[in-house]
């Protein structure tokens, strides 16, 4: 029996960086759904701005949101934790995948990469968006 309570501590951590990586997937797709292109990527990890600039990520968003239409409804799927991103140096990350429904497409699958940085603040690292090949919700 004591052996289980110690590994339970790395579970327990490893919950609480999927959970906080998810409130800041969360939060950031907040951002996307209310318009704020510019304050998702000032809101980004680094490696995201590096790869590509404000003003095409405000303008790619801007050009996508009439095509999509508005959040119609929207579910966590997946969390899952990796020392690996494509792209990215080894690290902390998190990809959250969810389930939403805007108003003009079918259901899509939104996949958010978290990444901690280096003072341990979770920020977005990524972002995709695909229609998705399950049922409806």
């Amino acid at each position: 029996p004591a052996p289980a309570a110690k590994d339970a501590a790395p579970d327990t951590a490893m919950a609480a960086m999927i959970a906080a990586a998810g409130a800041e997937s969360d939060r950031w797709l907040d951002l996307i759904d209310h318009g704020r292109y510019a304050d998702s990527w000032v809101a980004a990890a680094a490696v995201l701005q590096e790869g590509i600039p404000e003003k095409q990520w405000t303008a790619d968003l801007g050009a996508r949101q009439p095509k999509v239409g508005r959040t119609i409804m929207r579910e966590r799927k997946s969390e899952s934790y990796s020392k690996t991103l494509r792209g990215a140096p080894t690290g902390d990350y998190v990809v959250v995948t969810y389930l939403t429904k805007f108003e003009k497409i079918p259901l899509a699958e939104e996949s958010v990469a978290v990444a901690k940085n280096a003072i341990g603040q979770w920020r977005v690292a990524g972002y995709d968006i695909a229609i998705s090949r399950a049922g409806t919700p």
